[in-house]
């Protein structure tokens, strides 16, 4: 190698090691003028935020891990896809101020558990996680969503005396469909 090929190489190293933390930098301060100058609060909008960097957190050495070399600590995976979903759950609920939908909600939280365990599990593609766990995957999204439909409609009557048309027209939607099929 020629020296001006290795100061090229130390010249473009120093520039990416000052990109980073002025974006940094820049970034913060661009965050810190929008606090002062919204009037909400971002601190009590985003602060589920945090549980999610800390599932990102537990999720980061299964995400470094190659099919030539698992890191020992890709088991995380699990308890990391679990906070993930945890604050993903409470940061919709918290936007929404919709805090009873706990009731049906919590069984995503052991769907993200079988979710973590297959993507730990994704380089044993013949691992039997990969069978079943997108049958209980399927089963616990269908159970929350089936409980989710109930409780907003009939217990907590978010939608309403409105409730009733939408289901005569999914109802709609689904005879049409069945009519196309019979002529196609």
């Amino acid at each position: 190698m020629s020296d001006e090929t290795i100061y090229k190489a130390q010249t473009s190293h120093l520039q990416q090691r000052t990109v980073i933390p002025a974006g940094v930098l820049l970034g913060g301060a661009a965050l810190l003028i929008l606090i002062g100058i919204l009037p909400i609060s971002l601190a009590g909008a985003l602060w589920p935020l945090v549980i999610v960097a800390a599932g990102l957190l537990l999720l980061w050495p299964a995400w470094k891990s190659t099919p030539d070399q698992q890191s020992r600590l890709s088991f995380l995976a699990v308890p990391g896809a679990v906070v993930v979903a945890l604050g993903a759950l409470v940061f919709v609920m918290n936007l929404l101020g919709h805090w009873a939908s706990w009731t049906y909600a919590w069984f995503l939280l052991p769907a993200a558990a079988v979710g973590g365990v297959m993507y730990w599990k994704r380089f044993e593609p013949k691992h039997r996680v990969h069978d079943s766990g997108y049958k209980a995957l399927r089963a616990l999204v269908a159970l929350a969503l089936g409980l989710g439909l109930f409780f907003e409609l009939l217990v907590f009557r978010t939608f309403g005396p409105w409730w009733p048309l939408l289901v005569v027209g999914f109802g709609v939607i689904l005879f049409v469909r069945n009519q196309r099929r019979k002529t196609s």
